[in-house]
């Protein structure tokens, strides 16, 4: 089975009060051998501050997080494979000061269901156009490799 995109959600919230900070959204997920992919970001002053994600409830496992650039942003990247189909709540949780937080959550169907993920690579540049990173997956047949790739 060949991977295909499933759906896309998206949303920024601005500066909240509450301590630890809570934000949920809705994300629906359909389709068979299902993977969420979630990218958050927000102005931490370091990396940590993100203290989970849960999508329906369900503890999503980080892959990298702590990419900064000018002004102390941070990325932080988790996945959750065979989420619950239909829509379900996504629920964001940091400590620290209030935060504008932006995420992007796109779900996928015909993923490997397991050794996810197969490789992941985090790097920074303060400065200049352009940034090159090579990732070498562990998987040898493309269907078998899932690549994200973010730019905020």
């Amino acid at each position: 089975m060949a991977i295909a995109f499933d759906t896309f959600s998206s949303q920024t919230l601005g500066a909240t009060t509450a301590s630890p900070h809570t934000f949920s959204t809705q994300h629906t997920a359909s389709g068979a051998n299902r993977i969420i992919i979630v990218g958050a970001s927000g102005d931490w002053a370091s990396a940590g501050l993100l203290t989970g994600i849960d999508y329906g409830g369900v503890a999503m496992t980080k892959i990298v997080e702590g990419i900064s650039w000018s002004g102390g942003n941070y990325l932080s990247i988790w996945y959750l494979i065979a989420p619950a189909t239909g829509a379900q709540s996504i629920k964001f949780t940091w400590t620290g000061g209030d935060k504008r937080v932006s995420f992007v959550c796109a779900s996928y169907t015909g993923a490997k269901q397991s050794g996810q993920p197969d490789a992941s690579i985090s790097n920074n540049q303060e400065s200049g156009s352009s940034l090159t990173t090579t990732l070498t997956s562990v998987a040898n047949n493309l269907k078998d490799k899932h690549i994200i790739r973010s730019s905020i």
